[in-house]
């Protein structure tokens, strides 16, 4: 194969087998191009992480503990009848605690320790992550105050994101196509010759085949130039941004 090189990410082939079957069916000469397009979108949805702890003398009592806090902290989250929240539960422990004098092993590593003495265990910890998915977003930060006003603990508010990323990602592969269609053609016509029909698509990120003829699928793209005491939190995040890379490759007509 003879090829040029004519940029970064971009290749003008002209594609010439070695051989008698080669000869017989010859590559068609084609131009390999790699584009990118992006996307940027305002969040829909806001992510709030807590933990929950509960603490007694014994490992049931910690436990109730723990559910009772739960309970309290999502009647809280309920005051608010226009925010749409999905709470899920993550991992739960619960843990002997035992006195300040009873001390670790060497590098802070832990050891078998009896439950005697300076070791007796003075009662139970009990703790689960929990994170909660709020929309619309701009609540967010009032909610965030109102999980820790309720007795969470460790709250952040985590993240923004899309409510269907795919989606976000089929338009920012729509704007790579047109970008790449766009430097194919500026290629060819630099070259003397003219672009031919797309052969074959490749999703550089994901290493994902498309045929050309399931471009049709992707968007088409025109590429131009309460009742709770809470505090109010106002927020104004960043736009959640969406890359795609595309292998494009394209038939050159003489």
């Amino acid at each position: 194969m003879r090829s040029l090189m004519l940029g970064a990410g971009l290749v003008l082939g002209a594609c010439i087998g070695g051989g008698a079957l080669a000869q017989e069916r010859p590559e068609p000469p084609r131009i390999d191009v790699v584009a990118s397009g992006m996307v940027e979108l305002p969040p829909e949805i806001a992510t709030i992480r807590y933990v929950v702890r509960g603490e007694g003398q014994s490992a049931d009592e910690a436990t109730r503990a723990l559910v009772a806090r739960k309970e309290q902290i999502e009647r809280a989250l309920g005051q608010f009848a226009d925010t749409r929240l999905d709470i899920r539960t993550g991992t739960m422990r619960v843990q002997e605690v035992r006195g300040a004098e009873c001390r670790r092993g060497e590098m802070g590593m832990a050891q078998p320790r009896l439950s005697t003495g300076a070791c007796a265990v003075q009662g139970y910890a009990a703790d689960m992550s929990v994170t909660a998915t709020v929309s619309p977003i701009d609540r967010a930060g009032t909610l965030t105050g109102a999980v820790a006003q309720a007795g969470g603990s460790d709250v952040a508010m985590a993240q923004f994101a899309l409510r269907d990323p795919a989606a976000a990602r089929r338009k920012a592969m729509a704007v790579a196509l047109a970008n790449g269609k766009a430097q194919a053609e500026a290629i060819a016509a630099a070259s003397g010759a003219k672009l031919g029909p797309l052969l074959r698509v490749t999703d550089f990120d994901m290493r994902d085949g498309i045929v050309a003829q399931d471009i049709g699928s992707l968007p088409r793209v025109v590429v131009s130039g309460s009742r709770l005491a809470s505090v109010p939190v106002a927020i104004n995040p960043d736009k959640v941004t969406i890359t795609a890379r595309l292998n494009l490759s394209y038939e050159i007509v003489r």
